[in-house]
């Protein structure tokens, strides 16, 4: 009895968990097909099936969403490039593993109306996330040893990947 007490304890923290991820990854999906700006909170809910309550409970607002969507996307891409340079790979590797990592991130996230919509933006929250996103971005880029790891100058997203 009670092994099942303690299972069923569990169970909000791993269906809390899933929608959460539901949550983000609706939102991820309706902002790579629609943009940004083309979104709101309440299609993101209808779409993930959750109430503004469960939405609120999680985010403060779209802004927090996807500023936690950008900063995951980064994350992983400056972990990607951390593995590349720890294996000490060739040009060609590094080169091909950059270009995987651009294609993955444009069919994850960065479509042609979400970047549209970050260009357009003038949301003062959102700029400043983005202004010190790249300056993050920047500064890694320095540390990279080979210039084909390097994201461009003109990167204003999460990785550096577009």
């Amino acid at each position: 009895m009670n092994l099942l007490y303690e299972q069923n304890q569990n169970l909000p923290t791993v269906m809390t968990a899933s929608k959460q991820q539901t949550i983000a990854d609706t939102a991820r999906r309706l902002f790579r097909e629609h943009g940004f700006s083309a979104v709101s909170v309440g299609s993101i809910c209808t779409e993930a099936a959750v109430s503004r309550v469960t939405f609120y409970k999680y985010y403060s607002g779209k802004n927090a969403l996807l500023q936690e969507i950008v900063t995951e996307q980064k994350n992983r891409v400056r972990a990607e490039f951390e593995a590349l340079l720890a294996r000490q790979c060739s040009l060609r590797e590094a080169a091909e593993a950059v270009f995987a990592l651009q294609k993955q991130s444009f069919e994850e996230l960065y479509s042609a109306a979400f970047l549209r919509n970050i260009e357009e933006n003038t949301d003062l929250e959102l700029e400043r996330f983005f202004h010190e996103l790249n300056e993050e971005i920047r500064l890694y880029a320095r540390i990279l040893p080979h210039p084909a790891t390097t994201p461009p100058d003109s990167a204003r997203f999460a990785g550096g990947t577009h």
